[in-house]
């Protein structure tokens, strides 16, 4: 198994890199299995501690059938310590199939997305009984929550959830600007939604669309983490596309060291994260 080495540092300067590597938008160039965990080996390798991806069928839409979504972390599991963060996100897909990641032995975190907004044209629901429901499955499976906040009212979820029982401790947040019809990624919507975080939360820029890496400079500046890939823009700089995620995520890690900040390993992760250790986690899903 390959592992992403340990980087010397503190942990007050480690920053994670996390990967969501899939393109959902053009399913005429959804990879295939092997495809798709070899690129994911080849940005853990580069310095991606995370991968974030959807269960789709082999064409790249929402379903509620696992089986492509399982081959894929089996593949990616047998070969690198990467961790894998399954989704409960997608616009215009049911509740039912946004479930099922967190079904999937191996994904040890999910996205949670914290409320309602208008995103790509369209209303993307996420109402306070659905977000309730899904924070309980995560807790039953031990599976991480990571927050998604695309608004400033989202936050107040946080406290909702409190309410009910279900507190989300550690708190583990996206910051998601520049989707369309949502708050647009400026430095101005980057300090207001990290201001809006309970203390001690650990956070990462979500970008959608980028064209530079200007605004993730800035998240590392505030002290966050971000996230790459295809998903959010296959761009490196204005004039320049990536031929593949790792190229992302190499750009990503010489940022970090440039900005005098050392990249953080899956293995770190997992302990700030409060994961298991990936050998207990693997012995518990067989």
């Amino acid at each position: 198994m390959t592992q992403n080495p340990e980087v010397p540092g503190s942990p007050a300067n480690r920053v994670a890199i996390a990967i969501a590597p899939v393109d959902y938008r053009d399913a005429s160039r959804f990879p295939a299995e092997q495809q798709l965990a070899d690129d994911i080996v080849e940005c853990c390798q580069a310095g991606a501690s995370v991968v974030h991806f959807h269960v789709t069928d082999a064409r790249g839409r929402p379903t509620l059938d696992t089986s492509f979504f399982h081959q894929v972390v089996r593949l990616v599991r047998s070969r690198c310590d990467i961790i894998v963060q399954g989704s409960t996100g997608g616009v215009g897909s049911t509740v039912e199939e946004r479930s099922v990641a967190l079904t999937v032995p191996g994904v040890e975190m999910a996205s949670l997305n914290m409320g309602s907004c208008n995103l790509f044209g369209q209303a993307y629901v996420n109402a306070p009984e659905e977000v309730r429901a899904w924070a309980r499955r995560m807790r039953e499976r031990k599976i991480v929550p990571d927050c998604c906040f695309f608004d400033g009212g989202f936050f107040t979820m946080l406290d909702w959830l409190a309410e009910r029982g279900l507190a989300i401790q550690p708190c583990v947040a996206g910051l998601c600007l520049g989707f369309p019809n949502a708050l647009p990624a400026t430095v101005e919507n980057l300090v207001f939604m990290k201001s809006k975080l309970p203390l001690g939360a650990m956070w990462t820029l979500v970008q959608h669309g980028y064209r530079d890496f200007s605004l993730l400079a800035a998240a590392i500046a505030c002290g966050g983490n971000i996230r790459v890939g295809f998903e959010d823009s296959p761009w490196l700089a204005p004039d320049q596309k990536a031929r593949c995620n790792r190229e992302l995520v190499e750009k990503a890690r010489t940022l970090i060291q440039h900005l005098g900040h050392s990249v953080a390993t899956p293995a770190e992760m997992r302990r700030r994260f409060g994961l298991a250790p990936l050998e207990k986690a693997a012995s518990s899903d067989a």
